[in-house]
């Protein structure tokens, strides 16, 4: 009976000691247990048009804001109404860099497709109220930098369309990335 009751204190302590040096090592099952995740995001920086300001919720994600803008559209317009100021669309960014985006704004003479001899018309193009010739979607300090709803006012010489002979004209508003 003694050598039993020594061979289970032998074995009891040994089982003891193996768990306890498993613990020691940091092996043990319920102490501690982590999973790290890493990921990703892409980085982002997008600007299209629409025909009305778009809403605030349109910039709570890329997804909602590029299915707020489009990459062209046209606008129809009377050309006596081109002798004052007339709004035609909406530019709008979003930009979840660190850096600025610069955006160059160009608008182009109209042009009489009916006649390609005809005088061009001068136009000038305000962009929420100032003449600008570029925009920036800027980021704010831990944001993501948005460009909401810049309006788009165009105009040209009241005598110049008095004056302009019949046909189709049509001219265009280019945007384009010039720095990041």
């Amino acid at each position: 009976m003694k050598k039993i009751t020594v061979l289970l204190m032998i074995l009891v302590l040994s089982t003891v000691t193996v768990f306890a040096g498993s613990a020691a090592n940091g092996n043990s099952i319920g102490d501690k247990s982590t999973i790290d995740i890493n990921t990703e995001v892409e980085k982002q920086s997008l600007f299209g048009v629409s025909a009305d300001p778009l809403k605030p919720e349109s910039f709570l994600s890329l997804e909602k804001f590029t299915d707020a803008v489009n990459e062209s559209m046209g606008v129809d317009v009377k050309i006596t109404d081109l002798k004052q100021k007339t709004l035609v669309g909406y530019v709008s960014g979003i930009n979840n860099t660190s850096n600025k985006i610069i955006l160059s704004v160009q608008i182009f003479p109209l042009t009489n497709q009916d006649n390609p001899n005809a005088a061009k018309i001068e136009l000038s193009l305000l962009a929420n109220g100032n003449s600008e010739d570029s925009l920036t979607i800027a980021p704010a300090e831990a944001v993501l930098g948005t460009l909401p709803s810049v309006e788009l006012l165009v105009y040209g010489d009241p005598a110049a369309i008095d004056l302009a002979p019949a046909g189709r004209y049509t001219t265009h508003i280019l945007f384009r990335v010039i720095a990041n």
